[in-house]
């Protein structure tokens, strides 16, 4: 009986060790991917392509092929594309799809050293700009937020069409990071609040939502904040 048990406890701990070494190799061979083409029913996979950790591989120069199949497959089940360029042993493509949320990549090369035609799927986000100011002002007003000092009016027409353009082209965001340095502009009856940290990614928050953008030097000191503090 005892034998009997001892055996039961041996294939389990066997099993177990089994079912845990899959999902690491598993993990490990899909490691760095942001789309893994076997788990989504929308995107075929080219026949022969594996997986290997950040890309696919398949063996000798099947570039062209690869790129006229996605060119063909993809349009077929109703991918529109965004982005299509060849080049010699290589091609870039870019999707978009209801339903897929992101713009799919899908991109290859050859590489001769190895004899493998490389194959990447990324999945990136769609960048959107909404426009929070339709009409430009002929001034607007920028306030350094707990520092005790007055608004600061900026009538300069050219400052004024920089900032504008700057809050209008940042891109649409679903997060905010607020940052302890901020600022607030006043743009007739709309407000801006602006969170800024030095090298910092900025935000912008006002009531049509949030916005980030690169902390561009002419923006940061159209606004007034002394780059060499």
């Amino acid at each position: 009986m005892r034998m009997k048990v001892g055996i039961g406890i041996l294939v389990v701990a066997f099993l177990i060790t089994g079912y845990f070494t899959y999902q690491k190799a598993t993990a490990d061979t899909y490691e760095g991917m942001s789309v893994i083409v076997e788990q989504e029913k929308d995107i075929p996979l080219y026949d022969g392509l594996k997986p290997k950790r950040s890309n696919y591989v398949l063996n000798g120069n099947k570039v062209e092929g690869v790129f006229q199949y996605y060119k063909k497959e993809l349009r077929a089940i109703g991918w529109e594309s965004q982005y299509i360029q060849s080049r010699e042993n290589g091609f870039d493509t870019s999707w978009e799809k209801e339903g897929f949320r992101g713009e799919l990549s899908v991109h290859g090369h050859y590489e001769e050293e190895r004899d493998q035609t490389v194959v990447y799927f990324d999945k990136r986000p769609i960048l959107t700009a909404s426009t929070w100011i339709n009409q430009e002002p002929s001034t607007l007003c920028v306030k350094e937020n707990g520092s005790g000092q007055p608004c600061v009016t900026i009538s300069d027409k050219r400052k004024v069409q920089h900032i504008v353009s700057f809050i209008n082209e940042a891109h649409d965001t679903e997060k905010l990071e607020k940052h302890n340095q901020t600022y607030t502009i006043t743009l007739g009856d709309q407000k801006v609040t602006v969170y800024y940290e030095e090298e910092a990614i900025i935000y912008l928050e006002s009531a049509q939502g949030m916005k980030s953008l690169k902390p561009d030097p002419t923006f940061l000191e159209a606004i007034g904040i002394d780059l060499d503090d």
